[in-house]
């Protein structure tokens, strides 16, 4: 069984996640605040997170983190959101891109990895290059010292 251990939206303690944000301690003020926001919304439905946060006497993450959970639903609640680098409309929320610059910076990822393993091909060929001619002269040396070992008369032992 896999345990998904998160920390505490509210105190930052951290629990066995379940289906919660928050911890069982900080569940009560956790549903207190729903109700607050649902209070909110159900008077006034077109108002921004901002508004509805000030309005319930809870924070802005807080209303946030219930629209992120899917325990809210207000589309009025969030500014349109929109792309970081151009300004267009957002695919959504956390990514904050439009579909082209998404696709553009994949594209530059990509080409960066494929830029870095050319070059770690190059420094590989050149690594062996250096090591298949050091070993060529390390044989060259070894053979010349065997070849001069032969060359010489063995010494002459001494009989006592």
């Amino acid at each position: 069984m896999l345990i998904d251990f998160a920390k505490c939206a509210r105190c930052g303690k951290t629990y066995d996640r379940i289906r919660s944000p928050v911890c069982a301690d900080c569940q009560p003020d956790e549903d207190q605040d729903f109700e607050e926001i649902r209070n909110v919304l159900s008077a006034n439905p077109d108002l921004k997170a901002q508004e509805v946060a000030e309005a319930a006497g809870v924070t802005v993450e807080c209303v946030l983190r219930m629209l992120d959970e899917g325990q809210i639903v207000s589309t009025s609640l969030l500014d349109p959101v929109t792309c970081g680098r151009c300004g267009a409309p957002a695919i959504s929320r956390t990514t904050r891109l439009c579909e082209r610059c998404l696709m553009e910076l994949n594209q530059k990822v990509m080409d960066s990895i494929n830029k870095m393993r050319k070059e770690l091909e190059a420094q590989k060929d050149v690594i062996f290059l250096r090591l298949s001619t050091a070993r060529a002269r390390a044989y060259k040396v070894r053979e010349t010292f065997a070849a001069k070992r032969r060359a010489q008369p063995p010494p002459m032992r001494r009989v006592r």
